[in-house]
């Protein structure tokens, strides 16, 4: 579909301004989770103290010249790092707050296996407001994919935790994401049904159902998925079943177009082993790999290697602003080395 010249444009404008930054951020790569469908490697574990202090100064140089700021985390599962978190989340307020630069709400998706109402108080309080959990179905269909490293299940506890949450006063948003795909779609149905039931009437929990997309690794080869055209029929039809209307699913619906965050220029992504990317999909691609964060606070950016994530706004197609994952040209796949290895590069 082609993105109509003044919604690009209007797009592009708040895609390219510097005088905003989205950063996402990954403390550590590592899982207690090892879903069936993950595509990540699990190689880098905890960032390192020197370059965790460069991400704090990278800040500190970087947002008393900006408007807007914007913070998401990423893993891995982030609460293995909740507590740096926390303190680097709190960091950035503060400096916004000094400098009268607007920040919006930090995000992160959980498993959900460690987010205990202590957690959650800690976060919230910090300024990270906005929680994604995955639910692949009900019971024994969700342990069936959604695992832990030992192979055992993680549905009861995940489950358990959330109606602990519900019961708490925190000001949360909560997004129940649930995983799609062709052999789940009966049991997903049950856990609409029991999510509606336990957490319909609370307006922190929000649904969001998306289809399983083949972002690499050998066991989603193996998966009946769906397209994307049933998949957004289903999904209407589970979040109507969840609530009549969600002002947050219903924001989206009516966006013109939503503009992956890898496609702004205003957009990056540090790894825990300093690696600067746009994507967080894409994390063993060369293309994605466009710079360095250095433990002085330094980032080397190639910036037009990091401008190449952003060519829907050349070719106006929505599909390339959406996810330019799966259209951007000379995809290569190769193995990011850690960090202290030769680095490769196209």
């Amino acid at each position: 579909m082609q993105v109509s010249h003044d919604v690009l444009k209007k797009e592009f404008a708040k895609a390219a301004t510097p005088h905003h930054l989205g950063l996402a951020v990954s403390l550590t790569e590592q899982c207690n989770f090892r879903c069936t469908y993950c595509y990540e490697s699990f190689e880098l574990g905890a960032m390192p103290p020197d370059l965790y202090a460069g991400l704090r100064i990278f800040v500190e140089q970087k947002i008393p010249a900006l408007r807007s700021f914007s913070l998401n985390w990423f893993g891995g599962e982030p609460l293995l790092e909740w507590k740096r978190m926390a303190e680097f989340t709190r960091h950035c307020r503060s400096l916004c707050e000094q400098h009268g630069v607007r920040m919006q709400h930090a995000t992160t998706p959980t498993n959900a296996w460690a987010l205990t109402p202590e957690i959650m108080a800690e976060l919230v309080r910090a300024g990270v407001h906005e929680f994604m959990v995955s639910l692949d179905g009900d019971g024994e269909v969700h342990d069936k994919t959604r695992k832990l490293v030992s192979g055992r299940g993680t549905m009861e506890r995940i489950y358990r935790n959330l109606l602990v949450l519900r019961a708490t006063p925190e000001p949360f948003h909560l997004v129940l994401r649930l995983h799609l795909h062709a052999d789940n779609l009966a049991s997903q149905e049950d856990l609409v049904a029991k999510l509606a039931r336990d957490f319909g009437a609370d307006r922190r929990f929000h649904l969001r159902p998306i289809t399983i997309g083949n972002f690499g690794g050998e066991s989603v080869k193996s998966m009946r998925l769906l397209s994307k055209g049933m998949g957004q029929t289903i999904a209407a039809e589970l979040r109507n079943k969840f609530r009549v209307e969600d002002p947050i699913e219903t924001e989206l619906a009516a966006s013109h177009v939503e503009v992956c965050y890898a496609a702004k220029p205003n957009h990056i992504f540090i790894r825990p082993n300093g690696q600067v990317s746009k994507c967080t999909s894409a994390l063993d691609r060369p293309d994605n790999d466009v710079g360095r964060l250095l433990p002085t606070g330094e980032l080397v950016l190639d910036e037009q290697k990091a401008l190449a994530w952003s060519f829907g706004f050349q070719t106006g197609e929505a599909r390339d602003l959406t996810c330019p994952f799966f259209t951007k040209p000379h995809v290569h796949q190769i193995r990011i080395p850690p960090r202290g290895s030769a680095t490769q590069h196209e």
